[in-house]
């Protein structure tokens, strides 16, 4: 039970990080292929609203499949189409955030601030570790999808959780995945938005240039995710 719901804390956090680009592109008038959780052959798929919604059979990870237009005009609605994933996240920690601190008898002002330092801090120690992780010092200790089901079950078993625990967890993971998410290399969507403004200064080279670096960034993102996973299994066992 306590793995299940581990595991649903994270597909929750992923669905609204895809939610923030699906209502995005909506707004701006983008039309979205799919909206999918999970990777894989699906396990339930649905057409509804002229987008195929689909549940992937592998838990890792979401996707939304759009064109976005290269037009010049368009630079304003592509990026906030690209940067609305990280925004949900980081307005759904937030809300968490405050909905803990309501939940400790706290007055909505109090919660607002406690919840506003709580962010502060978090990307603190985010850019800290991630640091850390640049220098090499602790690749050792950055868990995959594997070790974050792990943990987060641990921490359900072992310790218990009420629903403001919940909530501060929902919030951390959520701060997690919209700041990972903006980090400036493809396929990711800081990298996303890096190539969408460079487009505008030599589209002809960044083109070119794109397709390289997106391979690139591809490959070694999946690289560093089967290693991570690796260890992450290992330390199961």
């Amino acid at each position: 039970m306590a793995l299940l719901l581990a595991a649903a804390l994270i597909g929750l956090v992923v669905f609204i990080h895809e939610l923030g680009h699906y209502i995005a592109a909506r707004m701006t008038g983008t039309p979205v292929e799919t909206f999918g959780i999970g990777f894989g052959p699906a396990l339930v798929e649905r057409s509804l609203w002229g987008t195929k919604w689909r549940i992937g059979c592998i838990p890792l990870g979401g996707y939304v499949k759009m064109e976005l237009p290269e037009d010049a005009t368009r630079v304003f609605k592509n990026t906030a189409i690209v940067l609305a994933g990280p925004a949900m996240n980081f307005l759904l920690a937030f809300i968490c955030l405050i909905g803990a601190c309501l939940l400790q008898d706290m007055s909505i002002s109090e919660a607002v601030a406690r919840a506003w330092q709580g962010l502060g801090l978090a990307t603190d120690a985010t850019l800290h570790a991630f640091g850390k992780l640049l220098s090499l010092s602790s690749a050792e200790d950055f868990q995959g999808p594997v070790g974050m089901v792990s943990s987060i079950k641990g921490i359900i078993v072992d310790q218990g959780i009420g629903f403001a625990k919940f909530l501060v967890l929902v919030g951390v993971i959520s701060f997690g995945l919209g700041f990972m998410n903006l980090i400036p290399v493809p396929p990711l969507d800081g990298g996303k938005f890096v190539f969408l403004w460079l487009r505008l200064l030599a589209p002809r080279f960044m083109k070119t240039a794109e397709l390289v670096v997106r391979a690139t960034g591809a490959l070694a993102l999946f690289a560093f995710l089967i290693f991570v996973t690796f260890k992450d299994v290992i330390k199961l066992f």
